[in-house]
């Protein structure tokens, strides 16, 4: 099995922008098969620990179990993942009005 950078990449662009997509919704991968459920998103189980590994550990995701057998791992886009994918955070939070503005808060 041959790995790379552009084999990192067909992997990485892919997962950042299914994360980017569905913002702030996790994906969840099976860690004993490592595969990405209910996504579409298929690849080589090594090459995708691989790449998760990367990410998190460079702080891209973050992850958090989504159950108590520690099987299925949520991962979910961190602020330094959006900005990789040029996404400004506080730029989009403030294209619409929070409930302070409208007043719409209280009894």
């Amino acid at each position: 099995m041959k790995f790379d950078i552009s084999s990192f990449n067909e992997i990485a662009k892919p997962l950042l922008n299914k994360l980017a997509e569905q913002f702030p919704l996790p994906i969840q991968v099976n860690t004993k098969r490592y595969e990405i459920l209910n996504s579409g998103l298929e690849t080589e189980s090594q090459l995708l620990k691989a790449t998760l590994h990367f990410l998190l550990q460079n702080n891209y995701l973050s992850a958090q179990a989504a159950g108590s057998d520690g099987v299925i791992i949520d991962y979910q886009l961190t602020e330094k993942g959006l900005t990789l994918l040029k996404i400004n955070f506080e730029k989009e939070f403030s294209k619409s009005p929070s409930v302070y503005e409208q007043d719409k808060i209280g009894c």
